[in-house]
């Protein structure tokens, strides 16, 4: 599954008549048809525990105002929070919060809206909260027919649906993919995790992109130390492959690394490194941590700055 944000307009479409009844801009909702939906029920889908978020997962029910046909379609709620009262408002919709971002969602298991294929199949609505993003993802928006095939007017409610094969159907599609809509939600925060550090950090637009670049995994410290001579002494180096570490790492240094530059290669990587000069600030960060002590217990004096190095590039120059 991938999502692309909408420039211009995205839109649902009544699986009847196929006239729009909510279009998306790049933010913002405007609702087309104002009874889109007016009647809901929870989906209790066997997902298990969810550590660190809140969700909730709706059936509901609409008619088109265009043509009176009903509709059913499938909401999944997801907050970057742990599930308590206040969250679970959140998820609710009760909170005033912003205008959304939009997107649209493709992914192959979603349900087509038939042969109408400018209509959306899935959209996610990303709001900002105080606990964390909430994403909003709005899916199978499917007709509900009579027994001889025709569009159906008559009141139909949620509850009518729970005793037949439409909520089974909408059960079985969150049960099997609800982990990718929560993937997005992780990935979409770590994307504008990213964005907003590159935003605050103070290399170059051009540095940032080569910075983004590099090949990760591992990335390799050492400090240089205070000195009157024009010799320049190291006190440690330390590389470093933990995961959480590492990002916390690259996060550090996109924010704070001056002097983006190649220094060094060895016979697997070409290097590029950045300069932390605000050395109490790089210690109170990354003192506690043990692989890392080395830099600050070696005995040998003072470091002047600390020296951060990324592989950049494979080295096939030195390879035989």
């Amino acid at each position: 599954m991938y999502i692309s944000k909408i420039d211009g307009e995205a839109w649902w479409c009544c699986p009847h008549c196929k006239n729009r009844i909510i279009t998306h801009k790049k933010t913002g909702d405007v609702v087309i048809n104002k009874h889109v939906f007016f009647d809901s029920e929870v989906i209790k889908a066997p997902i298990g525990d969810r550590p660190g978020i809140t969700y909730l997962n709706s059936l509901w029910v609409g008619q088109c105002l265009s043509c009176s046909g009903r509709y059913t379609a499938i909401e999944i709620n997801i907050l970057s929070a742990p599930d308590d009262e206040d969250s679970f408002e959140y998820v609710l919709l009760n909170k005033p919060m912003g205008e959304p971002t939009n997107y649209v969602c493709n992914d192959d298991g979603v349900t087509d809206n038939g042969e109408y294929k400018d209509c959306c199949k899935c959209s996610l609505n990303l709001y900002d909260t105080p606990l964390g993003k909430l994403c909003h993802f709005l899916l199978c928006v499917e007709p509900i027919y009579t027994d001889k095939g025709s569009a159906l007017v008559d009141f139909v409610g949620v509850l009518d649906c729970v005793n037949d094969d439409r909520y089974n159907k909408a059960k079985n599609t969150v049960t099997q993919r609800f982990d990718r809509f929560q993937d997005i939600c992780i990935n979409v925060n770590h994307h504008l995790e990213q964005d907003e550090l590159s935003r605050r950090s103070v290399m170059s637009k051009s540095d940032k992109q080569r910075f983004r670049m590099r090949i990760g995994g591992e990335v390799i410290l050492w400090d240089y130390l205070k000195t009157d001579k024009g010799i320049v002494n190291i006190g440690a180096e330390v590389t470093v492959k933990n995961p959480d570490l590492y990002d916390r790492i690259s996060h550090y240094a996109l924010l704070h690394g001056e002097d983006l530059q190649g220094m060094f290669k060895n016979d697997k990587y070409l290097y590029m490194s950045c300069f932390i000069r605000d050395v109490a600030a790089f210690r109170n960060e990354f003192e506690s941590e043990e692989v890392l002590k080395p830099l600050f217990s070696h005995g040998k004096g003072d470091a002047s700055e600390f020296v951060i190095s990324f592989p950049e590039k494979r080295n096939f120059d030195d390879k035989e």
